[in-house]
């Protein structure tokens, strides 16, 4: 059963373009099957606290980075570090 939903993994992340299919999408339905399935268990998914923990991290840490760049956080920055630090002398 695990060698089964592997390959329709493989296949989903393979295909996912022209499937118009996101692969974190793809990810998510394999978990969701593997759940359903009883190849893995919640307690499982609940002992790996440092997997999720870094996942919760790292998509808030994307979020922040996608929201500054819409409202043009980073251009903004650069300007203040050209317009106030010199660096005439080095280099």
């Amino acid at each position: 059963m695990l060698l089964g939903v592997f390959v329709l993994a493989l296949l989903g992340w393979i295909f996912s373009k022209s499937l118009g299919v996101d692969e974190s999408t793809v990810a998510i339905v394999v978990m969701a099957t593997m759940l359903l399935l009883g190849i893995v268990t919640w307690e499982d998914v609940v002992k790996n606290k440092g997997g999720w923990n870094t996942l919760i991290w790292y998509g808030g840490i994307i979020g922040l980075s996608s929201l500054l760049s819409k409202v043009k956080f980073f251009e903004w920055l650069a300007e203040v570090f050209k317009n106030n630090l010199a660096f005439d002398g080095h280099g």
